[in-house]
């Protein structure tokens, strides 16, 4: 099997896969995903805009963080590192979108 390559619904890069069939790849993919002909050629925090890569922007960074802790799953998990830390939540989602950005 071929490997094959995957960006979330935002266009952001969630991975490749060897060897899964489409139901396997239908469990663990984010909803929404979609399979891209190839990785992004410099850096995984590049953007597919349903065409080709397009250069990351630190923007985009801070959104999909942003995406993740309006999830329910990424809710929980805020919550959850934030008591971890002692912090709150809104100053927990600043340390990582300032961690995201190097």
């Amino acid at each position: 099997m071929a490997q094959r390559f995957f960006v979330d619904a935002a266009g952001f890069y969630v991975g490749s896969f060897d060897g899964l069939d489409d139901e396997t790849l239908a469990a663990i993919l984010p909803s929404g995903a979609i399979e891209v002909p190839d990785p992004p050629p410099i850096s995984g925090r590049q953007l597919w805009d349903g065409r080709a890569w397009i250069a990351p922007a630190d923007s985009f960074e801070d959104e999909r963080i942003d995406s993740f802790a309006a999830s329910p799953e990424g809710r929980a998990i805020v919550r959850t590192l934030a008591g971890i830390k002692g912090i709150d939540e809104a100053a927990l989602l600043a340390e990582l979108k300032q961690n995201a950005k190097g």
